[in-house]
């Protein structure tokens, strides 16, 4: 599993995961799962203390494997949802917030992960994931169709709130 939020003083992660219930059984089946489908991949895994935080959010999930963008483009065009986790190619996330924002409901949730990306995102760099999540944070600041606040959980959660 993931470190979890990787800026905090040493002890004080174990402290808060201490102080934080544990992993219910759907998250735990997740996290089982991921680990199985990408062994060498422990980055694919959220942090416990940010798992804790969207359970407390999203009591009901529904899990669709396959490539993300035509997933979301098979969903029903209409507001429909009331949560949503972007968490995947980071090249992509522009794309997939175009498509999901039309999708929810007003005061639907939009969490989105890695929006940090472990300090990348300062650095003068090519790299294509940096130069992503970069755009993405700028367009999600301008987008008026939502309210949002960037959390430094993890390496870093993004939650929009569509107005």
């Amino acid at each position: 599993m993931a470190t979890g939020t990787e800026h905090l003083a040493p002890g004080l992660h174990e402290y808060l995961v201490g102080h934080s219930s544990p992993p219910d059984p759907l998250l735990a089946d997740l996290i089982a799962e991921t680990a199985a489908r990408f062994p060498d991949r422990v980055i694919f895994q959220i942090g416990p203390e940010q798992g804790s935080f969207m359970t407390i959010l999203a009591d009901r999930i529904e899990l669709r494997l396959g490539p993300a963008l035509a997933t979301l483009r098979a969903l029903p065009a209409e507001p429909a949802f009331d949560l949503a986790f972007i968490d995947a190619d980071k090249t992509g996330y522009l794309s997939y917030w175009q498509e999901i924002v039309p999708r929810m409901r007003p005061g639907g949730l939009i969490l989105v992960d890695n929006t940090l990306l472990h300090g990348r995102i300062f650095l003068a760099s090519t790299d294509p994931d940096a130069l992503a999540i970069r755009e993405f944070n700028e367009h999600v600041l301008t987008d008026e169709r939502v309210v949002l606040a960037m959390l430094p959980v993890g390496d870093g959660l993004t939650v929009a709130r569509r107005n």
